[in-house]
């Protein structure tokens, strides 16, 4: 668990450099991988230890190869699967990554996510205050979260403090 955490507090120390979006979403699969180690599913469906965790990415056009490279990653003993959305497999998504690309997505995932024990997370100036769980943000030159505990805990899924101490705002 200490080892997670220090990967976690690692990935906040790293750099960004303007024209670096495939840098930058290397990074962001990082955190995304890390915050599933720490974030637990009310639901017995969701956190069967059985089932895949399946990792929805809304994007305009292509999706960031490297947001690829956490596909068949172990995470708690289950098997994280990467895909691009298509809204007919909405329910079964248990993760949304919804890039800046997309804000328009944010008023048709959120809302229904909001219902569901569904972790959705951005990387938009509005995010938190539609409802998201987990938003990225550049502080300065680093790549920062943070996190609404309201929401996550409103549809059921726990956040482990150790995470919540990492991020820049708990709202």
């Amino acid at each position: 668990m200490l080892k997670r955490l220090i990967t976690l507090g690692l990935l906040l120390l790293v750099v960004s450099r303007p024209g670096y979006c495939a840098e930058e979403y290397l990074i962001k699969a990082g955190f995304v991988l890390n915050f599933l180690k720490f974030v637990v599913w009310q639901d017995v469906e969701n956190n069967n230890a059985s089932s895949d965790i399946q990792v929805c990415i809304v994007s305009r056009g292509a999706m960031p190869r490297s947001l690829m490279s956490i596909d068949n990653k172990q995470v708690n003993n289950r098997t994280i699967r990467v895909q691009a959305y298509i809204s007919e497999q909405f329910n079964n998504c248990q993760v949304f990554y919804i890039l800046a690309s997309q804000p328009e997505a944010l008023k048709e995932i959120l809302p229904l996510a909001a219902t569901r024990p569904i972790l959705t997370i951005g990387e938009h100036d509005t995010f938190m205050a539609e409802n998201g769980i987990i938003n990225f943000m550049i502080e300065g030159k680093k790549m920062r979260f943070e996190i609404n505990r309201t929401v996550a805990a409103r549809v059921g899924i726990s956040i482990s403090a150790k995470l919540l101490q990492l991020a820049v705002k708990v709202h």
